[in-house]
């Protein structure tokens, strides 16, 4: 947020944007846009922001009323990944850059029934993407490490562990004591020990199916 709108925030009814650290985009509505990013940061916010910190304060807009703030708030969240862009570069006034297109990555299991949700998420909303079967191709340790790398996650929340394997080997008592190379080894020997689905999008990373962690990193 730049100095123009910091210097005449007062107390009053807010709507803003945070970018969070993976680059996502967080709407909410307070009375003091800065002591409520300040929360945020010190993971005093929402869950979701907790685990996307640090998080920074890219638009504000401000409302008569608490009512009328929390309706506008509801009616931005419904917006698209673009159209939040949209508001933040317009009141910063920049122009729009050219879109790069990104390709989405998507590790499935054809016979998950989650995966089969999470694809048919992806082709309601249009989003264009790689289908790769985890089964047959699961990423190797080089790949795993890049993803993870990526994510900014614990290496622990890429194993499947409602999975029939991840029980079988008895995973839950094990991993406390392995090292990281060793998780990667392991992930990497059998695509069923990984979470799915599994999906890279230029610098985002998720694992499992969440629908509300899926709207906000890839529209």
């Amino acid at each position: 947020m730049n100095d123009r709108h910091r210097s005449r925030l007062q107390r009053g009814n807010y709507v803003y944007i945070l970018r969070c650290a993976d680059g996502t985009l967080y709407t909410g509505w307070t009375t003091d846009p800065e002591r409520r990013t300040a929360a945020h940061n010190a993971g005093k916010g929402a869950k979701y922001t907790k685990a996307r910190r640090p998080v920074e304060l890219v638009y504000i807009e401000e409302h008569d009323d608490k009512i009328e703030a929390q309706r506008r708030e509801y009616e931005i969240k419904q917006f698209s990944r673009a159209e939040k862009e949209e508001l933040i570069r317009k009141q910063n006034g920049r122009k729009s850059p050219k879109r790069r297109r990104i390709m989405t990555k998507v590790y499935c299991y054809s016979k998950c029934s989650t995966c089969k949700k999470a694809l048919k998420w992806l082709d309601d909303k249009k989003i264009e993407y790689k289908l790769i079967d985890i089964k047959e191709k699961n990423p190797d340790e080089k790949t795993l490490r890049s993803i993870h790398k990526k994510s900014g996650m614990p290496l622990r929340k890429f194993f499947n562990t409602s999975g029939q394997l991840y029980r079988q080997m008895e995973l839950s008592k094990k991993l406390p004591d392995m090292s990281e190379d060793e998780m990667f080894a392991l992930l990497a020997s059998d695509g069923m020990l990984v979470k799915r689905p599994l999906v890279i999008s230029g610098n985002r990373v998720l694992t499992g199916f969440r629908e509300a962690d899926w709207e906000a990193t890839l529209l």
